[in-house]
């Protein structure tokens, strides 16, 4: 075999080792990136504990494919530098490269003694970049490409794996899961991470009264929907009821108070969503009540009006 089939064998092999490497990097990078955005994509829109604890879980699994793929990838990159050096030394012995330039020229030097280098064959072919410098490999004390690759990986992969530990143990710790402390006026956790605006209220209601179209409450329903642009990520409507007894034909109905100012949230959350569907526009729409705001005495015989109404709220991305 001459220098130059030698030459033009040793080009591409280290072309096929170089591209398997990259190829083979390409394809973990891609896995992990994507398989971290949709976790991170996940716990913020996740509003279960189960959920976090999977998710968890899952960056866990992630984290340990990132330590390990420097070793996946170090067989085939070691194959890469053996051809490498392989076609340097081709290059020395056919004088396309001094000496000088690789690492180990001491040793070449003895074994090449004083002979001048070669002339290189005009017919020896040439492909475009089969000569570049070698600083992207690590020597001595340098970094190269493959340090800052296998030290990146592992990077990513302790921290993936240190979050998703907590966040499957204890999600709860983490302030991603709402504790029952927090009251139902704190939100989700996805409300949390939204800016929440007060944008209207539709009332007062008559007692015991749940749904109505006066034109009041019609007029209030319109300036609400008029004030929802862009649209809102998520609306809340929460009922209230005044502390006045319930009675009658709304307690056989409703029960309670609790249940009139639960069908006046329900009413007021149709109105809305039915006005933005007009304009081929829809917002997710959560339904809750709270306490009477007055709790005087004489509330319990007369009732509040300012009791007797529907709060919404839209929320928006800070």
């Amino acid at each position: 075999m001459t220098l130059e089939t030698a030459y033009s064998n040793a080009i591409a092999d280290e072309h096929y080792h170089r591209e398997m490497f990259q190829n083979r990097l390409s394809y973990h990078t891609n896995v992990v990136l994507v398989a971290l955005g949709a976790i991170v994509a996940g716990t913020l829109e996740a509003e279960r504990e189960w959920v976090f604890r999977l998710l968890g879980a899952a960056a866990v699994l992630v984290g340990g494919l990132a330590i390990a793929t420097p070793l996946m990838l170090a067989r085939i990159y070691r194959h890469f530098i053996e051809h490498l050096d392989v076609r340097e030394r081709l290059e020395v012995a056919i004088g396309l490269r001094n000496v000088d330039a690789l690492g180990d020229s001491e040793k070449l030097k003895e074994k090449m003694g004083d002979r001048p280098s070669p002339t290189p064959p005009a017919s020896l072919p040439l492909p475009m970049g089969v000569i570049f410098n070698r600083s992207w490999i690590r020597e001595g004390k340098e970094w190269g490409y493959f340090t800052w690759m296998k030290l990146l990986f592992r990077t990513v992969g302790l921290v993936a794996v240190l979050s998703g530990t907590a966040l499957a143990l204890a999600p709860d710790r983490l302030g991603v899961v709402a504790t029952p402390e927090s009251g139902a006026a704190a939100g989700t956790p996805a409300e949390q991470r939204l800016s929440r605006r007060l944008v209207g209220l539709v009332g007062a209601f008559a007692p015991g009264e749940t749904c109505a179209t006066t034109e009041g409450l019609e007029s209030q329903v319109t300036q609400i929907v008029q004030q929802l642009s862009p649209t809102p990520r998520r609306l809340l409507f929460v009922g209230v009821a005044d502390r006045r007894p319930v009675g009658g034909k709304a307690q056989d109905s409703f029960g309670n108070n609790v249940g009139i100012a639960l069908s006046r949230a329900r009413c007021v959350a149709g109105w809305v969503s039915e006005r933005l569907a007009w304009d081929l526009q829809s917002a997710p729409v959560d339904i809750r009540v709270r306490d009477a705001s007055i709790r005087s005495p004489s509330t319990r015989a007369t009732g509040a009006p300012e009791d007797r109404l529907v709060e919404v709220f839209a929320f928006y991305p800070r």
